[in-house]
């Protein structure tokens, strides 16, 4: 065998990616052999992308953003950066989905992980952790950035959604932590947050 790739073709059925073998034959003429793969490379990113990302929301899950999270503090150890770190969880979600059904609840966090990430940079990593607890990795916020993001996401939040033509107003306790003010390792950043965000809760106020 004397090369072997990947290489996409247009075809009649479109766009289609193909495995190629040059062998050389025993003349010394060349031949090339196609195999269509397509099917199989998109099996493997959807496979890939399950694994990374929330089914109901499609956002990165937890495995992502803790890559996400250990990259950008990789970078503050490189550049000297900071990081931000919000945590947030929906107050009131247990009761929507108590009243109006699951399929009602699992639209709401739809629509909130859609405005969470409307309202971010396409630098910035939303992540639904599971249930209603989503979180967003801000790079280069300082703890002043984090307070005035975390008002723009409590008012992005409380804005009323329609579910089943009923309008439902939901609201969100958030923590924050910054590296390298509250640690400069993703487990220590998270389980800060995550403290600043049931102190948020426990305290009635939208932010910690």
């Amino acid at each position: 065998v004397a090369d072997r790739d990947d290489v996409e073709i247009a075809t009649p059925l479109g766009l289609r990616s193909f495995d190629y073998e040059i062998v050389v034959l025993p003349d010394e003429a060349v031949g090339v052999q196609f195999t269509d793969v397509t099917d199989r490379k998109h099996a493997t990113e959807l496979i890939r992308h399950q694994a990374f990302h929330d089914p109901l929301t499609a956002l990165p899950n937890r495995t992502l953003l803790f890559d996400r999270l250990t990259q950008a503090l990789a970078a503050l150890h490189r550049d000297g950066t900071n990081v931000g770190l919000l945590l947030l969880d929906l107050n009131q979600f247990k009761e929507i989905n108590d009243t109006l059904g699951h399929g009602y609840g699992d639209e709401l966090l739809t629509t909130i992980g859609v405005r969470l990430s409307d309202m971010m940079r396409e630098v910035d990593t939303v992540a639904r952790l599971g249930g209603d607890e989503f979180a967003i990795v801000v790079g280069g916020a300082t703890e002043g950035d984090l307070l005035e993001i975390s008002q723009r996401v409590a008012e992005a939040i409380k804005q009323p959604v329609k579910l089943g033509g009923i309008e439902v107003e939901i609201t969100a306790s958030v923590g924050g932590a910054v590296a390298p003010t509250h640690g400069s390792d993703a487990h220590v950043l998270l389980q800060r947050a995550d403290i600043a965000m049931y102190d948020a809760k426990r305290s009635g106020v939208p932010y910690r």
